[in-house]
């Protein structure tokens, strides 16, 4: 299954701002690393579920959530704790 490109990572770099929501980062990444939620969660470990609500916004990681997430990633941990914090 394919998955359409959001948008390249250098342009997610340059247009994601400080008062954008975690789910808008998480989303936009597993996005732009052209997986399915599935693959995605497996990736970091968590339920499809879970990544699901955290990409809507229904759950919010707490900051040491979203350093482990981070550090999957490979996105900036102080990043994502300061949006988790948020």
């Amino acid at each position: 299954m394919s998955i359409k490109k959001f948008m390249s990572y250098e342009k997610m770099k340059k247009t994601f701002k400080l008062n954008s929501s975690f789910a808008e980062l998480i989303k936009t990444h597993r996005l732009c690393e052209e997986k399915s939620q599935t693959e995605y969660a497996s990736l970091l470990n968590i339920s499809p579920q879970t990544l699901c609500d955290l990409e809507k916004g229904r759950r919010i990681p707490s900051p040491k959530r979203a350093f482990l997430i981070a550090q999957k990633n490979c996105c900036s941990s102080r990043l994502c704790c300061r949006i988790s914090i948020k």
